[in-house]
């Protein structure tokens, strides 16, 4: 199996999953979800595939982690903003 990572940004993601210290996990996870989205909204956008592993990595974060924005929020007054601003859909 092939364990080389195939877009840059997969590293971000990498680094969040082997983060060790509870304390650096939140800024981990918000450089691996800011990678993503940016990637996603880069004016060249991604291939079907990498648009593919790209959505399925942000949502495998929410899953695995599904309480580090709340953690995050109250230290991160960026992530203060997007957790209270108004959402899409139900």
């Amino acid at each position: 199996m092939d364990t080389a990572l195939k877009y840059p940004w997969q590293q971000t993601i990498v680094d969040a999953f082997l983060e060790l210290a509870p304390e650096r996990l939140p800024q981990k996870l918000e450089a691996a979800e800011r990678a993503i989205r940016e990637r996603l909204y880069t004016p060249q956008q991604p291939d079907e595939r990498e648009r593919l592993a790209l959505n399925d990595a942000l949502h495998l974060l929410h899953v695995i982690f599904p309480d580090w924005r709340a953690v995050n929020s109250q230290t991160s007054p960026v992530s203060r903003t997007s957790a209270n601003s108004p959402r899409l859909g139900p």
